[in-house]
Order: C-alpha cells, then sequence, then structure tokens
C-alpha cells in the first residue's frame, strides 16, 4: 500500500490534518505506518505520545460495556437518556460496546441484567470510541502534527 492509492490518500488526509472520530487510534497508526504516512519512529512516537496523553487527560473519565444485544435494541435503552452514555462499536448482530460515566453504565448495567441481558465490563477507565474523548482527539493530533511530517503525497483519484 503505499501513498498511490486511495488508502494512501485516506491515511494522509487521517495523519496531515483532518481529525477522526474517538477511536483508541491504534489502527490507524499501523496503517499509517504501513502506507508511508510515518516512519516506524514517528509512529513509536505517536503511540508514547497517546498513551501519555490517555493517561494524563482521559484516565478516570468513564468506561465501557460490553453488551449481548444488537444494536438497535440498545438503542432503545439508550433513547431518552441524559446523553452520557454512547454507543462505541458493533462487534456483531448481537454484540456492542456503550461507553460513558461510570455512574451511567453501572445503571445500565443493572437495567439490562434484570432482564436477562448480558453485559461485561471492558477493563478500561476512560470511554474511549465515542464523542467524550473529542477534546482528547483534537489536543493529541495538534500534539502529533509538532514531530510528525506528512510522508504521503496527495495524487487525485479523479481523471
Amino acid at each position: 500500500m503505499g501513498g498511490d492509492g486511495v488508502v494512501g490518500g485516506v491515511v494522509a488526509f487521517v495523519w496531515c490534518g483532518a481529525v477522526g472520530g474517538g477511536g483508541s487510534f491504534a489502527g490507524e497508526i499501523a496503517a499509517a505506518v504501513v502506507a508511508g504516512g510515518l516512519s516506524l519512529v514517528d509512529g513509536a512516537r505517536v503511540v508514547v505520545l497517546r498513551s501519555r496523553v490517555i493517561g494524563e487527560e482521559l484516565a478516570g473519565c468513564g468506561g465501557m460495556l460490553s453488551v449481548g444485544l444488537s444494536a438497535g435494541r440498545v438503542g432503545e435503552f439508550l433513547a431518552g437518556g441524559d446523553g452520557s452514555l454512547q454507543l462505541a462499536a458493533v462487534n456483531g448482530p448481537g454484540s456492542v460496546v456503550v461507553s460513558g460515566a461510570v455512574g451511567a453504565l453501572e445503571g445500565l448495567a443493572g437495567r439490562l441484567g434484570s432482564v436477562g441481558v448480558r453485559t461485561r465490563w471492558i477493563p478500561v477507565d476512560y470511554a474511549s470510541h465515542s464523542g467524550f474523548v473529542e477534546g482528547f482527539v483534537i489536543g493529541f493530533w495538534g500534539s502529533c502534527r509538532v514531530f510528525v511530517r506528512c510522508r504521503v503525497r496527495w495524487r487525485s483519484i479523479r481523471r
């Protein structure tokens, strides 16, 4: 995968100024290195910075709960809430992850458990894969731009 293809262009877009979603960025970091958008050294720097910023800014600010329901069914439980919970990931037709404030997740786990739905806490202490990490994402990308130079050449995919 070089910088000439669509994937390389997407990686260049993500790593050269655009801000993505609220994921963990492990896949994006690896993809940027493989596509040539980041050197291996810069990729390692980004991993270290990511770990440091998560520990300093996000740790203790939420959690994640695996739920044995479809996204649609979980959406019904989240509807009408105060916005402190969000669907974070869809792992399969009957398996999703919800992230948000710990107290709200505890309440959701209790409601789901009372109707026989399987839940399992994911061992993290922040609400990854959600809008709750948006401020982190913006600061993180800004910090990365200090030392990471885009190595993927832009090429139009139009003829």
